[in-house]
């Protein structure tokens, strides 16, 4: 593994921010406050403390290093999960649809008959760059700037060819 100071890419993408995450404690703890209905104790910060730590405290972070392309999606995958480039065929940037293609935003996994379809690591929007591997197996990783994502890639992935 390549020391972390040889990083070529690094693109740090958070969750949807302060105003969304407020908006969506409300939406959910709103009815039992108008309502007037008591939850069981605790439950309406336990609930506005999840909802804030999903929608902003996630983030993903990719990395083109030196042997191949790293990803963070914090807290679901504390450590940096490594794709080496002696195992990718070709990475394209690409437009998406999250939910049509993959179900939604987040750690996205196939396993069984249709894994090699592919998964995804996004957290928002529908650009990202497709990896190919070898084996077959396809994975997206959702990017706000695929393009440059993709060339880090063809570029340090030219010296495994």
């Amino acid at each position: 593994m390549s020391d972390k100071t040889n990083v070529s890419f690094r693109e740090v993408q958070r969750g949807i921010g302060y105003w969304l995450a407020l908006v969506l404690v409300v939406a959910f703890i709103g009815p039992y406050v108008w309502t007037r209905h008591a939850p069981p104790q605790g439950m309406l910060l336990a609930t506005a403390l999840l909802i804030f730590f999903f929608t902003y405290l996630c983030r993903m972070v990719t990395e083109v290093r030196d042997d191949g392309v790293y990803v963070q999606w914090w807290p679901f995958v504390p450590m940096f999960r490594r794709f080496p480039f002696a195992d990718i065929e070709s990475a394209v940037a690409r437009t998406y649809n999250p939910i049509g293609e993959y179900g939604g935003w987040g750690i996205r996994v196939r396993i069984g008959p249709g894994a090699k379809l592919g998964g995804a690591y996004n957290m928002k929007g529908n650009r990202g760059v497709q990896l190919v591997f070898k084996n077959g197996v396809r994975l997206l990783i959702g990017s706000q700037d695929a393009e440059n994502l993709e060339h880090a890639i063809r570029s340090d992935m030219s010296r495994y060819a």
